[in-house]
């Protein structure tokens, strides 16, 4: 029979179909147009399931974002002409939006979804006889959130759907979404990272450091055995100053500790890097403004200056600025608040009576932070505070504050309180006690899985004279005192061979090294030594001639220890 060239082309436009293909269909269905489409739609199937064993990897992805909700879809073939194609493109555009309209729970709730009357998944497979390659809905994702924003990179390659917490700057939202596409993550979380990729990636470091061998090397130095740490270049440096002006000077007389910004940036600047420094807004000020005394980073090391709101320019973990850790002004100390009476005052109490005058002190981070509140609190004078952060003199404070000092008479770089550290500058260190062994072995760095590190903890207690180790007896209920430590941060042997005083304080008793190991020197009043000492570890100390602790270090008054 006779088909006319318009019931061709209304085939044609239904199906995008070819000219010929339309032809031949109608022909088959003797003019049934309704048949014809059929005929058309199952040729497709059929092309469809011919090549299915062909790659897709080319494409067109779209994203779409508006209000709280957003989505995602990729529609893949198998050449870039096809992906280019404008029926395609719009074809993925009706998947896009029947995504955004109805955001089904997963890729094949979307596929189950209808368009003109027919399933995605079918018009998927028409489309595949009609165009002559296979063509597959490679991903679809859909994000809720209080914001959200979409990018599509030109070409149609990459998209990205971002969501956010709360409301931003529309510019704001693009800027990130443009970033996301182009670090073009293998995944968003951790956890959809694939496990192949993460073997892969594990495998190949393994071959690199055989390759490289280890990092840090035995040397023998002088006669001894040392470890050697090579330096390496530093790529970016990221720095924060009290006041920078217009050409990067940085001033640093708000700040608590100097922290080796100075070292920092210049290790970075040699080594062909990016210093990057943040200021508050309102601190940043014009050029010839700053007192260049108080200059500790020359504009010549800077390359970007980022403006910060006050917000994010704190001067410690707990405080915005404190202008007697600064050295701006100082205080009394009878303006510091005494400790609360509990285990963590009865420890700082009873290393506090190891002070002698004189004496250059270190206190660690942690439990050995309260011997400076005792020291304030009891008047204790002639001897000198310092913490490894650079403070010397004052009171070092506690908590969030950590690394910085009230009233300090000086603040130094880091590695210059170092360099003092390990020359044996220190009389004495109250250092933190997580794990002791039978030897007098001390682990601050390692516990299971978790790796806290050494810190300056080594540089401390190898070159310092007299050590107290002060922590609570158990933690949580389980023993503090093992048969061995886990890692060994302090050496005992080392100590022993070096002739060091060490003590272990805690609020139930008192230990010191031998060289036979840990003795059992004294007890807290009305405590039993074998249910009470004995009974909670792991090994039993030496115990010949056990004295009582000081009663007055768990009375509320004031001790007398100001001399």
């Amino acid at each position: 029979m006779e088909i006319k060239a318009a019931d061709v082309m209304k085939l044609r436009h239904a199906t995008n179909a070819g000219m010929m293909d339309c032809k031949k269909a109608l022909q088959e269905a003797e003019g049934d147009f309704d048949k014809a489409v059929d005929i058309i739609r199952k040729r497709g199937l059929i092309v469809a399931s011919k090549r299915a064993d062909r790659e897709a990897k080319e494409g067109c992805v779209l994203a779409h974002a508006e209000g709280k909700k957003g989505v995602l879809v990729s529609l893949n073939c198998e050449t870039d002409f096809v992906a280019k194609n404008e029926n395609f493109i719009n074809f993925t555009k009706q998947i896009l939006d029947a995504a955004f309209e109805n955001m089904p729970a997963d890729k094949d709730a979307l596929l189950a979804l209808q368009i003109g009357g027919r399933s995605i998944a079918d018009q998927i497979s028409e489309q595949t006889g009609v165009i002559g390659e296979k063509l597959e809905l490679a991903y679809y994702g859909k994000i809720e959130a209080e914001a959200t924003i979409a990018y599509i990179h030109p070409g149609n390659k990459l998209a990205t759907v971002i969501g956010f917490n709360k409301d931003a700057d529309t510019q704001v939202k693009k800027d990130i979404a443009m970033q996301a596409a182009a670090m073009a993550p293998i995944a968003v979380d951790k956890n959809d990272v694939p496990q192949e990729v993460i073997a892969h990636e594990l495998e190949i470091g393994r071959d690199k450091a055989r390759e490289e061998g280890s990092y840090v090397k035995k040397v023998n130095f002088n006669g001894e055995e040392k470890l050697f740490y090579p330096s390496f270049p530093i790529d970016v440096a990221l720095i924060h100053a009290s006041y920078v002006d217009t050409q990067g000077n940085c001033s640093l007389e708000e700040e608590g500790t100097l922290a080796d910004i100075l070292p920092i940036a210049q290790a970075a600047y040699t080594s062909g890097g990016k210093v990057i420094v943040t200021v508050e807004k309102s601190h940043y000020v014009e050029y010839g403004s700053l007192d260049t005394r108080f200059v500790q980073v020359p504009g010549i090391y800077i390359a970007a200056i980022v403006l910060v709101d006050s917000d994010c320019a704190k001067q410690t973990n707990g405080s915005y600025h404190n202008e007697a850790f600064s050295g701006e002004k100082r205080i009394p100390m009878s303006a510091m608040e005494p400790m609360k009476m509990n285990a963590r005052k009865i420890i700082a109490r009873r290393c506090a009576m190891e002070l002698k005058a004189g004496a250059v002190v270190n206190l660690g981070i942690g439990m050995p932070e309260g011997v400076a509140n005792i020291v304030a609190e009891e008047g204790i004078e002639g001897m000198v505070l310092t913490t490894e952060s650079g403070t010397i003199g004052g009171v070092p404070a506690s908590g969030g504050d950590f690394g910085v000092t009230t009233n300090p008479d000086t603040i130094l770089h880091q590695s210059f309180q170092f360099d003092f550290y390990d020359g044996g500058g220190l009389d004495i260190a109250f250092l933190g006690l997580a794990q002791c062994d039978s030897h007098g072995n001390i682990n601050v760095s390692k516990f299971g899985p978790k790796i806290a590190g050494c810190g300056g903890f080594i540089n401390i207690t190898q070159n310092t004279p007299v050590v107290v180790f002060c922590g609570t007896f158990t933690v949580k209920g389980k023993n503090k005192f093992l048969k061995d430590v886990e890692q060994i941060t302090f050496s005992a042997d080392f100590a022993n061979k070096t002739g060091q005083k060490v003590l272990y304080v805690t609020e139930c008793c008192v230990f010191k090294l031998t060289k036979e190991g840990v003795e059992l020197i004294e007890v807290a009043p009305g405590l039993d030594i074998e249910k009470d000492i004995l009974a909670h570890m792991d090994f039993k100390p030496f115990i010949k001639d056990v004295k009582v602790m000081d009663e007055r270090i768990f009375k509320d008054e004031i001790m007398g220890l100001a001399k």
